[in-house]
């Protein structure tokens, strides 16, 4: 599966943690599997968009991931 994750910045190797901060939208890694979801949150805001993408090999497992600026 691949996931991507949007922002303004490159995210080589993304921190997965847990938390027991519970609100929507607190601390976190958002990703989504719609590429095109992916540009319109790349797109918001100042700055360069940057689209990261990684290939979850499974519970546990992401491969390094590759990013397209």
């Amino acid at each position: 599966m691949i996931l991507y994750h949007a922002g303004k910045e490159t995210v080589k190797y993304p921190e997965i943690r847990k938390t027991r901060y519970t609100k929507d939208f607190s601390w976190g890694f958002y990703c989504t599997e719609d590429f095109e979801q992916a540009v319109r949150w790349a797109n918001r805001g100042n700055g360069d968009p940057v689209i990261n993408f990684y290939e979850v090999l499974g519970v546990g497992g992401i491969q390094t991931p590759n990013t397209s600026d």
